[in-house]
């Protein structure tokens, strides 16, 4: 895979890069959109999946040029878990794929997690 950036990511407070007005009040940042080189670093557990996606909606940059992360949260693990949690996250960040997905923690069920996740990479 080539990257767009070769610059290292700085992750800060599990977003790498507040996005916009609306993200910069929620957590006291004075940044921009193009502060976060189109990276965004998301997890169930950060709370900032709704922000995120309103703000990217607002921008106007366009899905491709965005690189989304988000994180399964071992509370919500397992097969049927794993999928809601992903349906989920892809609806607060309005958009219908993730660049990567990861298993927050390896705790429970992950074997069925990852096999959902598996899945949902395949439909």
């Amino acid at each position: 895979m080539e990257l767009q950036n070769k610059n290292v990511l700085v992750i800060g407070a599990g977003i790498s890069g507040f996005a916009a007005a609306k993200i910069s009040k929620k957590f006291g940042a004075n940044v921009t959109l193009s502060d976060a080189k189109n990276e965004f670093d998301n997890a169930t557990a950060y709370q900032n999946e709704e922000a995120v996606g309103e703000a990217l909606a607002d921008s106007g940059i366009s899905r491709n040029e965005l690189f989304l992360t988000s994180k399964l949260w071992p509370k919500y693990g397992g097969y049927e878990g794993a999928k809601k949690s992903v349906e989920e996250t892809l609806k607060k960040l309005r958009t219908d794929y993730l660049d990567l997905y990861l298993i927050h923690e390896p705790m429970g069920d992950y074997y069925g997690s990852w096999r959902a996740m598996e899945e949902m990479v395949e439909e």
